[in-house]
């Protein structure tokens, strides 16, 4: 990551070497459509150096094809963009989300990193200005805004129900310790602020993965949350069970309820320690201070 060792506070003095890698789970080759969205977001992105990362898993020749198909729709160099990488990665059947961000992660270059899902999108001007924010105050993490949509899946399009400027609310730390409001996509990560053995992802986790990241990296390094007040992106809340939200399982035979309650219950178990152990050591902290 030599290409982004200039150092700067302002974003209008660091120039094209200050870089985002954006990584996308890629889960359906169905649901191109609102992946073709997600990449159209990055193309019109005003920071020129923003690379998208497209992790896939065990896809086919034809799965391959139909993707990267997708993918040069668009003249990226006319976007004065880097063209997209595509990684398939070779993992155990199921769901391995958590694994798939940590093969991004491994194989992202620029300065900073960012995620995005296949379902969701974000503003044009969304990390120039979360760039230009970290760098301002020298944060590891900082963190914008996200409307919610609510919305229902259809074949090709997906039908827009509902939006919500408020459903994410917090302000700070301490909020975060008691509820996650910051989706995925709603922050970027300085990789020269935080350490490569925290920069990844609990591959034991298929639910709540980004928020165990979250309680680790933004109670060791400093984060920015005032940037906030301005709006990146859109998250797509599925009302028809397309997401990994739970909703509407008093339609499914307790067997699927089980099926699908249970990662959300080992999820929560370790959220549970990790905010303990999180509390115990401010606690530590604050009776140092005393001293």
């Amino acid at each position: 990551m030599a290409q982004d060792h200039q150092k700067s506070d302002h974003i209008v003095h660091a120039g094209p070497l200050i870089g985002v890698d954006v990584i996308i789970r890629f889960h359906d080759i169905e649901r191109l459509y609102e992946f073709d969205r997600a990449l159209l977001s990055l193309a019109c992105q005003s920071l020129p150096n923003v690379r998208a990362i497209v992790v896939v898993q065990n896809f086919d020749r034809e799965q391959l094809e139909r993707l990267k198909a997708t993918i040069a729709k668009y003249d990226w160099a006319a976007f004065d963009k880097p063209e997209p990488l595509v990684v398939n990665a070779e993992a155990p059947p199921g769901d391995q989300r958590s694994l798939l961000l940590n093969v991004g992660l491994a194989n992202a270059s620029h300065r900073f990193v960012a995620f995005l899902d296949s379902d969701d999108y974000v503003y044009e001007d969304c990390y120039e200005y979360l760039v230009g924010e970290a760098l301002k105050v020298r944060a590891a993490v900082a963190f914008g805004g996200i409307v919610m949509k609510k919305v229902i899946g259809l074949k090709t399009f997906v039908y827009n129900l509902d939006l919500d400027k408020g459903g994410f609310s917090g302000k700070g730390r301490d909020d975060l310790l008691r509820d996650n409001f910051c989706p995925i996509h709603s922050f970027v990560v300085d990789r020269e602020r935080v350490s490569a053995a925290d920069l990844k992802f609990d591959e034991r986790l298929t639910r709540l993965e980004d928020y165990d990241f979250l309680l680790r990296v933004c109670f060791k390094y400093p984060c920015r949350f005032e940037s906030r007040e301005k709006f990146v992106g859109v998250y797509n809340w599925h009302l028809d069970g397309r997401g990994s939200i739970l909703f509407g399982l008093d339609h499914v035979d307790d067997a699927k309820k089980k099926e699908k309650e249970a990662p959300w219950h080992y999820a929560r178990r370790i959220i549970w320690r990790r905010k303990t152990e999180i509390r115990e050591y401010l606690e530590r902290l604050s009776e140092i201070a005393k001293s």
